[in-house]
């Protein structure tokens, strides 16, 4: 599976008031030391998450330093895809063919930052949710303890 970035979550560090800059300031310049001979990488810090784009970069060599980097509440592979329902479903089944096993649970998580986005958290959560089942060999829904939870987020970021 190519995965064509990271989301980085920082947990405290966005809550730090005014030092909240420099928290995530500190927290990116150790992202970049670690990552710095990683040329294609691209690290882009936010409010509350950054982005690392791998631009070609091995997602497994990118997990292994960044297990190293303190600060780092938690991070996952993404794999960015059009902004179409189709693109959606097609890249969702795409990722929980390659980590679902047969008798596991799941469910779907939207956050759609993107309010110009046609469809809303609890219909991408239904409609991709629906065709997952439909497509997986034995699936099982689980709302509360999923062994797998697909997350989705619809954002807009000039940057990437």
């Amino acid at each position: 599976m190519q995965y064509t970035e990271v989301m980085v979550r920082y947990g405290e560090l966005s809550t730090k008031g005014k030092n909240r800059k420099d928290f995530i300031g500190r927290l990116a310049g150790n992202v970049e030391k670690v990552l710095a001979d990683l040329e294609n990488v691209k690290i882009y810090p936010k409010h509350d998450r950054m982005h690392i784009v791998l631009n070609g970069a091995s997602f497994e060599e990118v997990d292994r330093r960044l297990k190293k980097v303190f600060g780092i509440q938690t991070y996952s592979p993404v794999i960015r895809t059009e902004k179409t329902l189709e693109a959606i479903k097609k890249t969702a089944l795409e990722i929980m063919q390659a980590v679902y096993k047969s008798g596991m649970t799941f469910k779907v998580n939207t956050k759609r930052a993107d309010h110009h986005f046609e469809y809303d958290t609890n219909q991408l959560n239904l409609m991709v949710g629906d065709y997952l089942f439909d497509n997986l060999q034995d699936p099982k829904v689980e709302m509360k303890h999923p062994d797998v939870v697909l997350r989705l987020e619809a954002v807009s970021y000039t940057h990437l």
